[in-house]
């Protein structure tokens, strides 16, 4: 290895200026922003034997990012962050008489600024504020969700900000599914921009029961007779243990899960009874006190047959296969 003679402070200027009193602020977005030029760049060291001041062209420009301290050359000015640039005497080429390196000038590249007019949030189309629904089982509103940046330089790409969301207790989550409130944020490294003025709040509130929400049992036996639909629970003579689902429209069902609803029954006189015998009931609907997923505005009710109709005389009613087997009967294959 090689020793060196001497080690001095270089000076380093930038122009007429003092790296240690230079600052240039690089806003990519401004078509007539100072970029630093490497060309500006002056050396020169006081020889340590002789005194005297000694113009040099034997240095590299060392480049520290701030923030990641990531080290480089000036290509590094291209991208947006805060930078140290020092000059750093090249003592191989000067036979390691002298080493050293220059205080730092700062460089900070910034992309444009993003203001409060500058972020939009778009849902189902619209330019919103703010969004808040009601939970639906799979339904993740950060897919619904569209972000669009701008700076006076244009539309920003995507690939130049991240859109962050966190939930309630500040902890980030990747979907905007479970009823709560989260809040949808752009960060945009390398832009002046102002976190309040890109943010957006989203609630997501309990599924109510009792708005527009269509109930039914399932695994019924389902037939239809002179033209009318019918669904019904098999008779066993047992109290039948039923599960039920949900629908908005009555095409899509969602399970409506039995350690979120509390289920009372009445027969057709109004009393309260078990789900027991063949007949109708009327089926109070009440989502538990603690209940992640549901709630209701005012009393749910929905309906529900039991029936001791059979399927074929020697298939079980409540046979998993029973179903398949009693539509084959009545279209005539058995």
């Amino acid at each position: 290895y090689n020793v060196v003679d001497y080690l001095v402070t270089p000076s380093a200027y930038y122009g007429t200026v003092a790296f240690s009193g230079k600052n240039i602020d690089t806003d990519y977005s401004d078509e007539g922003t100072e970029v630093f030029d490497a060309s500006k760049v002056s050396v020169s060291y006081t020889d340590p034997v002789n005194g005297g001041n000694v113009d040099t062209d034997a240095y590299t420009l060392r480049v520290v990012n701030t923030a990641t301290n990531e080290v480089g050359g000036v290509e590094m000015l291209a991208s947006s962050g805060t930078y140290t640039v020092e000059a750093v005497l090249d003592s191989d080429a000067l036979d390691y008489a002298v080493a050293g390196r220059s205080d730092p000038m700062t460089v900070t590249v910034t992309r444009g600024t993003i203001q409060a007019t500058d972020v939009a949030f778009a849902w189902n189309d619209k330019i919103v504020t703010s969004v808040s629904d009601q939970y639906l089982p799979g339904r993740d509103l950060l897919d619904e969700i569209t972000v669009t940046v701008r700076t006076d330089n244009g539309t920003v790409p995507a690939s130049d900000y991240e859109v962050v969301v966190t939930d309630a207790k500040g902890d980030q989550v990747d979907e905007i599914v479970e009823p709560g409130t989260y809040r949808v944020q752009v960060v945009a490294e390398g832009y002046d921009i102002d976190e309040s003025d890109s943010r957006l709040s989203v609630t997501v509130d309990k599924r109510d029961i009792a708005d527009g929400v269509h109930i039914r049992a399932k695994n019924t036996l389902n037939w239809t007779e002179n033209g009318t639909p019918h669904r019904a629970l098999i008779h066993t003579g047992d109290v039948i243990d039923a599960t039920y689902e949900w629908s908005l429209d009555e095409k899509t069902w969602y399970d409506l899960p039995a350690d979120e609803v509390t289920l009372t029954y009445f027969d057709e006189d109004g009393d309260e009874v078990d789900l027991q015998n063949v007949g109708k009931y009327s089926v109070l609907v009440e989502p538990k006190g603690d209940s992640a997923h549901y709630t209701s505005s005012k009393d749910k009710y929905t309906d529900v047959q039991v029936t001791d109709r059979r399927v074929f005389a020697d298939v079980p009613s409540d046979a998993f296969y029973a179903q398949s087997v009693y539509d084959a009967v009545e279209q005539g294959y058995i």
